[in-house]
């Protein structure tokens, strides 16, 4: 369901859209920093620098607060509420997870193809399925950053939320048993961490015998069956407490932003100040990993434009 240039370079994509905004007369301004932007009774005024700039409509377009060295500083939320907007506190989203147990860094650089990462909160059960990669200081991978975008909320305000991991979720306890001994048996002069690591990244597979039998290793042949069932448990709900999410900065969204009930979604204009419209991140709308917040921003951003024209027009 994707949609890829043949070329599959995004430098192609900007070029288009280029191409298409110079034919069409556009008129781009940069390193002009808008500053303020004031309702007149002909329209808007809006001021960058020694430039003021008189306009019938105005769409704001400016992103969220996320990866703010493209320029999204949240200066979107400062001009909406100015014209009487509600805006929801924007905080990380789709971001990498910092835990309270350092044990993820010793595992830093693993990945594992496909986990089920759950947890409960609020009375929420959520389930987030994907790869998943150890930090240095938590989890990362889409896995994570799915996780992230369901508590973001509850991280923000300081609370932390248990989670367990399981790192074979197409198998069950029964199955996984079953898929332990088979292998054991027909790698039965083997130490226990390189059986596992027939289907396990072997890092993880001797932090989990570790976890077993700190006191050394795990001959499969000393592999007793109520050691068995501790590694089945650990592999279907490895337990961890997310504490805080990475910085905004380092966020792929940001979750808050101008409250969507003020904004008209059949055309994206305010509610509030007519000839306003919004576009993109700068809204209260995200979605998981995917290409949902990037398809947000073009079907807003292309609504908002034919709205804003049509209006002119009129």
């Amino acid at each position: 369901g994707c949609v890829f240039p043949v070329t599959n370079r995004a430098a192609d994509v900007k070029r288009v859209l280029e191409d298409i905004a110079r034919r069409l007369n556009i008129r781009f301004m940069y390193g002009k920093r808008v500053e303020t932007i004031e309702k007149q009774a002909a329209g808007f005024v809006t001021t960058a620098g020694k430039e003021r700039i008189s306009s019938s409509c105005v769409i704001i377009a400016t992103g969220g607060m996320s990866w703010s060295f493209t320029g999204s500083t949240g200066d979107g939320y400062v001009f909406a509420e100015a014209f009487g907007h509600r805006v929801f506190r924007p905080v990380a989203a789709l971001v990498p997870l910092i835990t309270e147990q350092d044990w993820p860094g010793k595992l830093q650089g693993v990945g594992i193809a496909k986990v089920r990462l759950s947890g409960v909160v609020g009375g929420r059960k959520i389930i987030s399925t994907g790869p998943l990669m150890f930090t240095g200081d938590g989890i990362g991978g889409p896995v994570s950053q799915d996780f992230s975008r369901e508590i973001a909320d509850e991280l923000a305000s300081g609370e932390n939320v248990g989670c367990c991991i399981d790192m074979m979720p197409d198998a069950d306890e029964v199955a996984l048993d079953r898929l332990i001994v088979d292998e054991c048996a027909k790698q039965s002069r083997k130490e226990l961490a390189g059986v596992l690591a027939t289907f396990l990244p072997r890092k993880m597979s001797i932090f989990l015998c570790d976890r077993i039998k700190p006191t050394g290793q795990v001959l499969v042949s000393q592999f007793a069956k109520a050691d068995r069932a501790k590694l089945v448990t650990l592999i279907k709900s490895l337990p961890l407490t997310i504490k805080a999410a990475r910085p905004i900065e380092e966020a792929t969204v940001t979750r808050g932003g101008v409250d969507t009930g003020e904004i008209d979604d059949k055309t994206m204009e305010s509610k509030i100040c007519e000839g306003l419209f919004f576009a993109g991140e700068v809204i209260d709308a995200d979605g998981p990993c995917g290409g949902y917040n990037l398809q947000i921003c073009w079907s807003t951003g292309s609504l908002a434009g034919k709205m804003a024209a049509e209006k002119i027009k009129k």
